[in-house]
């Protein structure tokens, strides 16, 4: 078992933790189910990680610059690119906006490859032409809809995270008056 301690000014105590007769190992970071959370839970070594992933699929990508359809690279890139952009994209996606700017340079480098592009093309148009969100679009669709099946399923209890559900009853509150 470990543990990650964020202590005051970036000195981090020295403490042992024992649970039940084991002692729970001390890190900087961990990775847990593919997300890696450091001591401050900025996920900065997360997106690094990720960044790291993407340049390996640059490199692919230069070398599939041969085929002409447009729908075969649009599907490549779903297949390979956007399954590391969505995952857990509802906790990272909120770390500081210059950490995920460093992320969003990838994605945008694959789109030019892929239309065959200057490397200074404005990547937003590219996004568009094959009908991909961009980084930032990314996290706002996930939240969104997350947000969404929060409020409309009533969210009972959900793997333990998130606890909502409407109340009704008979006396008047404000949200009952501008329901009506």
């Amino acid at each position: 078992m470990k543990f990650i301690s964020n202590g005051k000014n970036g000195v981090i105590p020295d403490f042992k933790i024992k649970f039940n007769n084991f002692r729970i190992e001390k890190v900087d970071s961990y990775r847990y189910l593919g997300i890696t959370l450091d001591h401050h839970l900025n996920f900065v070594k997360h997106i690094d990680y990720i960044k790291k992933k993407l340049s390996v699929f640059i490199g692919i990508f230069k070398r599939l610059k041969h085929i002409k359809d447009l729908n075969i690279l649009r599907k490549i890139y779903l297949g390979l690119i956007q399954p590391h952009l969505n995952y857990g994209i509802n906790a990272w996606g909120l770390a500081f906006k210059t950490k995920i700017k460093t992320l969003y340079i990838q994605p945008k480098k694959i789109m030019r490859i892929i239309c065959k592009s200057d490397y200074n093309a404005h990547s937003l148009p590219l996004f568009k032409k094959l009908g991909i969100l961009d980084m930032f679009s990314l996290i706002i669709k996930s939240l969104l809809t997350h947000i969404y099946r929060c409020l409309n399923q009533n969210f009972v209890n959900r793997n333990n995270i998130l606890i909502f559900q409407k109340i009704d009853h008979d006396h008047q509150t404000r949200s009952k008056l501008t329901n009506n």
